[in-house]
């Protein structure tokens, strides 16, 4: 009975990081929005997508697995820290490498193609860095 008091704090104290968490995601998408304008939103939001959908496919589990443990105590967040930092940016250089692959082979669409690699670059270089926070963010929301 005391472990599902435990669980169940610790699933509400998840609940209240994400719910502190989705506000600012919102506000900035807000404020992104017009200064971008309606073409190069679109293109912004085509660009995000390997962050956002490649990134947690390649992470095969990890992070709910991630703030599993961590949340329950079996690990703390400083011995999981830096592995899991690691391990995100192995899996955004991947899908960097996924990222241009499909771009350079023409697989990404009519809004791919129409996409010059200055433009692309700078995602292929940020994906590390998002694989990386990926990680980092499920290792936070775990340990609150």
């Amino acid at each position: 009975m005391a472990e599902h008091a435990v669980s169940s704090r610790a699933a509400l104290r998840i609940l209240g990081t994400r719910a502190g968490v989705y506000p600012v995601k919102i506000i900035v998408t807000l404020f992104v929005a017009p200064i971008l304008g309606t073409t190069n939103y679109g293109i912004y939001t085509f660009l995000i997508l390997p962050g956002a959908v490649l990134l947690p496919l390649l992470l095969f589990g990890l992070s709910p697995a991630i703030r599993f443990y961590v949340s329950k105590g079996d690990w703390s967040a400083a011995d999981v820290g830096f592995p899991a930092f690691l391990i995100g940016f192995v899996h955004g250089l991947l899908t960097s490498a996924a990222t241009y692959g499909l771009w350079k082979l023409g697989w990404l669409g009519e809004t791919g193609r129409s996409i010059t690699f200055e433009t692309l670059a700078p995602v292929l270089y940020v994906l590390p860095l998002q694989g990386a926070g990926l990680t980092m963010n499920t290792v936070m929301i775990g340990a609150s």
